[in-house]
């Protein structure tokens, strides 16, 4: 509830994507309550598949359950048509920001795809982060311009991005239960720029999961 803030994450937005085979891009989770670089990870928004503008924080977090200055969501609405539904989130940081930016973020779910597309505007030269937890047990193939993600040799979607200036795998960490911790990776999307931000990520299922000529391991 708004009065009690302690459980708060910087999640305005993120989601998970579960299919058949298995889950693909994951919440973190919560391994731990104790004070300790853990706890601060997982109520981030590093953790989270949300995106960050200039290092902000969504939220403005203090110690382990408190929250000072509030992001929020002042618009969200969902239509539906036909066999395709839109979702629409409008999301604002918190007033300690140096820079104030506004976050859109409109996830189109269809029948066999999903996209996610990211807005940002910023009146300033702006840093924009995304990130998109992997599942463990999930691996990546590059495919021309595609990435494949795989699960046991599989390839259950291929996924592109538009826009990105940057992408690459970073370390992290999944914590499906109390204080269970393995190690990961992240997506992570990086662009740069003033006024209007605009990068897209293009997830499509394979209706049939193929078996890839190579699998590529990540790294430890």
């Amino acid at each position: 509830p708004d009065y009690q803030p302690g459980h708060t994450h910087c999640d305005m937005g993120s989601f998970e994507i579960h299919t058949p085979q298995g889950r693909i891009f994951v919440d973190s989770g919560v391994s731990q309550y104790a004070p300790g670089p853990m706890r601060k990870y997982v109520r981030s928004s590093l953790a989270h598949n949300v995106v960050r503008v200039n290092g902000d924080e969504q939220h403005e977090l203090w110690g382990e359950f408190r929250v000072g200055a509030r992001g929020k969501i002042y618009e969200m609405s969902i239509v539906n048509a036909d066999d395709i539904s839109e979702i629409t989130l409008r999301i604002q940081p918190h007033s300690a920001v140096r820079v104030t930016w506004c976050h859109t973020r409109i996830i189109t779910l269809h029948p066999a795809a999903i996209s996610i597309l990211d807005r940002i505007e910023a009146p300033e030269n702006s840093a924009v982060e995304s990130s998109l937890q992997l599942h463990p047990d999930v691996t990546i193939e590059r495919e021309n311009s595609e990435l494949a993600l795989n699960r046991e040799g599989v390839t259950v979607a291929r996924m592109s991005v538009i826009g990105a200036e940057k992408l690459s795998l970073e370390p992290s960490v999944y914590c499906p239960d109390f204080g269970v911790e393995i190690k990961s990776h992240r997506i992570c999307l990086q662009q740069q720029g003033a006024g209007v931000v605009e990068m897209k990520v293009n997830i499509e299922f394979c209706s049939r999961p193929v078996v890839p000529p190579e699998v590529v391991e990540m790294p430890a």
